[in-house]
């Protein structure tokens, strides 16, 4: 498994969970207004993010 270890350590804990937390942060920006704004090109994915977690 990958994410079977012998020790949980805090380090170990900190690390896996922010990785998960950035991943998340950096997939949702990704997919929002934002970049598009800073870029100003024609983005595919512009409000993908905001379609799919909305109501």
């Amino acid at each position: 498994n990958a994410l079977e270890t012998w020790y949980w350590t805090r380090l170990y804990h900190f690390v896996l969970s922010g990785t998960i937390v950035v991943h998340f942060l950096f997939h949702f920006a990704l997919h929002s207004v934002i970049i598009w704004k800073i870029f100003n090109t024609n983005y595919t994915y512009v409000g993908v993010a905001q379609a799919v977690l909305s109501k």
